[in-house]
């Protein structure tokens, strides 16, 4: 809706660290991460980026890692 409606073009993701929800953040959110980036179905995928919120209340940066063709 963002970016069909709202006209931005850049995605960021932020998971936090103490979600009962998940095993990993970190590991989630590259998955995220990667998903995002190959939906076809959003204008904008080339600015991905994704966040991890610490216990200390910094935010920690995710990268996934790219296979290699």
């Amino acid at each position: 809706m963002s970016q069909i409606l709202g006209g931005t073009s850049e995605i960021l993701l932020v998971h936090h660290e103490d979600c009962a929800a998940l095993g990993d953040p970190a590991d989630d959110l590259r998955a995220c991460l990667i998903r995002l980036r190959d939906n076809h179905e959003l204008p904008h995928t080339d600015v991905v980026r994704g966040f991890v919120y610490t216990r200390g209340g910094a935010l920690r940066e995710i990268r996934p890692e790219r296979a290699e063709n």
